[in-house]
Parts: structure tokens; C-alpha cells; sequence
């Protein structure tokens, strides 16, 4: 396996998970959130706020698509779906991951940890972002991982996953 790819709704443990899941497969851990931050010198909030959703989203896809890694487990930014050609090279270079979080638990975790730099219009709803951002994960991942409980208990169901998933390949 080459790498796999975290795709999800923010709050939803793509860079937690993500983590323990490298460490797991011996690969490395590649956070795109944070090579963004990285690269432009700016956190995501102060990003979104001073080029605008759009302007963000170009930057965020740009990442996506550069990426050229193998053994690593790939977690991106929750918007990562609006780049269809990101998101093409990222299915081309691994195993696409949607770690579907339930939404109450998503508000939660998203209201405890302050403003996380999501790219949406100020006061557009977690729900409605949900609702855009859900046929995108559906579309382009390769294994769906409903997450509920421990990230010890995810990362067990994405490497059962994983290993079914290679199985059946040709």
C-alpha cells in the first residue's frame, strides 16, 4: 500500500488518528492543515480571513496536488474535496479514507476547541457545510469508516478496512 488518505468533516480525528495510524503502519504522518500553515506563515483562521474562502480553497488544493510521498498517511483539511484534481492525485497516489463523524459529535468537539479555521462563508452552519461537503467524501473515498468511539477502535477499523480493501484488489 503507498499511502492512505484521510479525507472527513473538521473535528472529525483526520490529524489525531492519523498520527496513531502512521505509527501503526511505520509510515509518516503528512497533516496538510499544517504544511499549509507551514508554507504561508499564517494559521488557517488568519488564511481564510485575510484571502477569503475561494483564495483558500486554491491554496489548499495546490498542497493537495504537489504531494508525491510514499509510506504516509495523509490527513488533510476538511475542504480538501472542493480540489478535484487534488483529489484525483491524492486517490492515484493512495487509499482514500472518509472518516464519517456523527454531526452532534462533530458541534461538540468543533465548540470545545475554539475556531479551527473552517473554509466556509462566516455563519454558514456545521450542518450545512455537512450537507455540501458529505456527496464529495462519498465520491472520492475508496473505504468508508463510520468513527465512533476511541480513535484506538477507528484505527483498528481502518486498518481491517485497509486490509480488506487490498485483498480484493486485482
Amino acid at each position: 500500500m503507498r499511502n492512505v488518505v484521510l479525507i472527513g468533516m473538521p473535528g472529525t480525528g483526520k490529524s489525531t488518528v492519523g498520527d496513531v495510524l502512521a505509527r501503526r503502519l511505520g509510515y509518516r504522518l503528512i497533516d496538510t492543515d499544517a504544511m499549509i500553515v507551514q508554507t504561508f506563515g499564517h494559521s488557517l483562521p488568519e488564511l481564510i480571513a485575510s484571502h477569503g474562502v475561494d483564495n483558500f480553497l486554491q491554496m489548499e488544493g495546490h498542497v493537495g496536488q504537489q504531494l508525491d510521498c510514499d509510506g504516509c498517511v495523509i490527513a488533510t483539511g476538511g475542504s480538501m474535496v472542493f480540489s478535484e484534481p487534488a483529489m484525483l492525485h491524492l486517490r492515484s497516489i493512495g487509499t482514500v479514507v472518509w472518516m464519517d463523524t456523527p454531526l452532534q459529535e462533530l458541534e461538540r468537539r468543533i465548540a470545545k476547541s475554539g475556531d479551527r479555521g473552517i473554509a466556509a462563508e462566516k455563519g454558514v452552519s456545521l450542518a450545512s457545510i455537512d450537507a455540501v461537503r458529505r456527496p464529495l467524501y462519498r465520491q472520492y473515498a475508496h473505504i468508508h469508516i463510520p468513527c465512533a468511539g476511541n480513535k484506538g477502535g477507528v484505527v483498528q477499523r481502518i486498518l481491517d478496512a485497509l486490509t480488506d480493501w487490498h485483498a480484493q484488489e486485482p
